[in-house]
């Protein structure tokens, strides 16, 4: 199809130019060519530009109807020895009718025309819009090859055959209508992209807004660090109430350490706001309470660094009898506390010791010391045996510790036999053995002799009365002797003899 404006080839059934935009002729458009919208040349001076465009568009008929006749000709010939290999010969035929119905449009006007005067049409660009209805003028293409006379030898009416070109052999811009269903979803996207705009504007507006304030409540401002004063002086600006709080911390005293609706949050109707102030720590007083109970109420004050120490006590076990530092005392929650923690008293382990030892041992955790003795010849003499209570009873200090000390038979009779002879010695007193009398001067030798005996070696001499009362005294010589002794170490026999 032709645009009647532009001369340009557009698709058949197009509604619009595809070089100018002019809308196209839709009764019979799709039959146009590009050689049947041609202007005439030369036509009179004296004509009215709208009977020139009458006599051209009459002339542009004429020989569209003859070639069309040209065209039946040939296709008639080529029928009668070829058989139709596709739809052509339905298209000669509407071209036959059509031409017939030219030739009797031709007939009338060559008169007008001779046929000496007859030249080939060249297109030309129409100088004002095509506004003549072209319907039902048959479509003919014009070789690309084909080169028209110079201008001065065309003549107005002119008409001209063109070689015919097979379609094959011409390559056409194919061209589509505007697809309605793509021009809706089109429209339907600006129009889901507006909504999207629209809603984003909302949302941005609302944002922007609530930051100013403007509406949802006002934003606890971030005092957190700042003085109490300086604190006080911005929730007053913001139009804020406010309430003062302490709390132990180790920082600096007077700081907030923190608020209640915490920064950043919205507060509407209610602006009434807890400030949190820093004050020193101070150790709490736990003494005399159960070790958990000191450690619980330590932690709750912040005190995490606590360590223990024990120590024997009458008081009842765990409880905690001193810490250090002192109560009261100004710490931070990173200093280590110290607990004294009451350890009961309980009996030390004292056997095998020698007697003093264990009972200095046992007085110095303030018990009482008792002590037994058992005869035992394998221990040696003064051992401690045991103890009661055994060693580590829990025993409150100030009670009574026994201990067993061993003791050795033949140690102690010696012991004995040999203090009484020193001791009868010492006195003057005589040593008397059955009716003689041994006046002791020294104790030579003391030995156990077991089962309770002892013998001994004396120097001393002999005295005995005589009747008339007289005190006799023998020479000094050494005396020997065994002294029996009872369980009880009084003594039972006593033999001696003059060596």
């Amino acid at each position: 199809m032709i645009c009647p404006q532009c001369h340009t080839e557009n698709r058949p059934g197009a509604k619009y130019c595809n070089e100018c935009g002019l809308p196209l002729p839709q009764d019979n458009a799709s039959a146009l060519d590009a050689t049947q919208t041609f202007d005439v040349l030369n036509l009179d001076e004296e004509t009215s530009a709208e009977s020139s465009c009458d006599e051209a568009c009459d002339v542009q008929d004429n020989a569209t109807e003859e070639k069309q006749a040209h065209f039946e000709e040939e296709d008639s010939i080529e029928s009668n020895s070829v058989a139709p290999e596709n739809d052509n010969a339905d298209e000669d035929e509407v071209l036959g009718q059509k031409t017939t119905e030219s030739e009797n449009n031709n007939e009338e006007n060559s008169a007008a025309y001779n046929d000496a005067d007859l030249t080939a049409f060249i297109p030309v660009k129409a100088k004002q819009p095509h506004t003549r209805d072209l319907s039902g003028l048959d479509e003919c293409l014009v070789d690309s090859s084909y080169m028209p006379p110079q201008p001065p030898a065309w003549r107005s009416g002119d008409t001209v055959e063109m070689p015919r070109i097979d379609e094959t052999q011409v390559k056409q811009r194919e061209y589509k209508a505007p697809d309605v269903s793509q021009k809706k979803s089109k429209k339907g996207k600006i129009g889901a992209i507006i909504v999207v705009v629209l809603a984003l504007a909302v949302v941005l507006a609302l944002a922007i807004t609530h930051q100013m304030e403007m509406w949802g409540g006002k934003s606890v401002p971030d005092v957190v660090g700042m003085t109490q004063s300086d604190a006080e002086y911005v929730l007053d600006s913001k139009g804020f109430a406010y309430n003062i709080a302490t709390e132990p911390s180790d920082e600096a005293e007077g700081l907030v350490l923190r608020t209640d609706p915490g920064a950043g949050s919205r507060e509407e109707g209610n602006l009434n706001i807890t400030m949190y102030i820093s004050t020193a720590r101070y150790l709490p007083d736990v003494a005399g309470l159960a070790r958990d109970e000191a450690v619980a109420k330590l932690k709750e004050d912040g005190f995490e660094n606590i360590e223990f120490a024990s120590e024997r006590s009458n008081a009842h076990e765990g409880l905690v009898l001193s810490m250090s530092p002192e109560p009261d005392a100004r710490a931070l929650s990173t200093d280590a506390i110290t607990l004294t923690i009451a350890e009961p008293f309980t009996v030390p382990d004292v056997v095998g010791m020698a007697a003093a030892d264990a009972t200095q041992e046992l007085e110095v955790d303030g018990y009482m010391v008792s002590v037994t003795y058992t005869y035992d010849e394998n221990a040696e003499d003064g051992t401690v045996l045991s103890s009661d209570p055994e060693a580590q009873t829990k025993l409150a200090s100030g009670e009574t510790v026994t201990i067993n000390v061993s003791k050795s038979r033949a140690i102690e009779l010696e012991q004995l036999t040999r203090s009484w002879l020193e001791g009868l010695a010492a006195s003057g007193e005589p040593l008397d053995v059955d009716t003689a009398h041994y006046v002791v001067q020294s104790v030579d030798d003391v030995a156990y002799q077991g089962d309770d005996k002892t013998s001994f070696v004396i120097t001393g001499y002999l005295t005995y009365t005589a009747p008339d009362g007289e005190t006799i005294t023998g020479e000094s010589r050494t005396i020997s002797g065994i002294i029996e002794w009872t369980p009880d170490n009084y003594t039972k026999t006593i033999s001696a003899q003059q060596n």
